[in-house]
């Protein structure tokens, strides 16, 4: 792990259980007068490198987030990333490729599989709805707080890791944080979501927010991964205030 960070610019780091591990970083790849960003995945065991992966050449593999959609799926797959016709963005019937991990008898393994994805224009008509501690999510994008207390329509649809390009939610009893990598904000309330501050810059800009959580103390914490290999990962923390 070492030889890694010393020679490679590791962008994500992820731990798969108490033995493997998970690298992320991209390189630029000259092809005549054009170039293209191609992710690179080095799986770790024991904190050595076992297996690599390189996205195919010709793909462009760069956008908000890198081309990484790391998503644990269960104890034993996670998903990496996809290229090909992303299907949310048409409708139709698509091919497209997915890049799956996944554990056997205790290893891990990369596998690329093939789906063929079909989504009506139907589909866009329900609404979707999800429920939390102090608002329900509809559609992705608007919050709808609980006891009839306001609306809060949202640029960028919420995300289920923080590491993703879009908003990630965070809530302890009263307290709502918003972290908002578009806009490169955090969006907080101290009440429930009755009235709301903008803290005017993320923590880390560029960190995965490894192990991110808003206790009860309202202390907002996580792990930073420093790319000096002496110095491990260092825990980070916050407490926002009103004033």
């Amino acid at each position: 792990m070492k030889k890694l960070f010393l020679h490679q610019d590791i962008r994500q780091l992820y731990f798969l259980d108490d033995k493997h591990a998970l690298a992320f970083t991209r390189q630029t790849v000259q092809k005549g007068t054009n170039a293209y960003e191609q992710g690179i995945y080095y799986l770790l065991k024991n904190k050595q490198v076992v297996d690599s992966f390189k996205t195919p050449e010709g793909v462009y593999y760069n956008d908000n987030y890198n081309g990484n959609q790391f998503t644990r799926l269960a104890t034993d797959t996670a998903v990496l990333g996809i290229w090909g016709i992303i299907p949310e963005k048409a409708y139709g019937t698509y091919d497209y490729t997915r890049l799956l991990l996944i554990a056997k008898q205790g290893e891990w393994h990369f596998a690329v599989k093939k789906v063929l994805y079909e989504k009506t224009l139907a589909q866009y008509d329900n609404d979707t709805l999800k429920n939390y501690r102090h608002f329900q999510l509809r559609n992705g994008k608007k919050l709808l707080f609980n006891h009839n207390s306001g609306t809060f329509d949202l640029d960028f649809s919420v995300v289920e890791e923080p590491y993703l390009q879009g908003i990630y939610v965070l809530e302890n009893e009263q307290q709502i944080v918003l972290i908002d990598r578009a806009h490169e904000v955090m969006w907080i309330s101290f009440d429930g979501g009755l009235a709301w501050y903008i803290y005017p810059k993320l923590t880390d800009r560029f960190e995965a927010y490894s192990f991110l959580k808003l206790d009860d103390n309202d202390i907002l914490s996580y792990f930073k991964i420093n790319y000096n290999p002496h110095a491990g990962m260092q825990k980070m923390s916050y407490r926002f205030r009103a004033k």
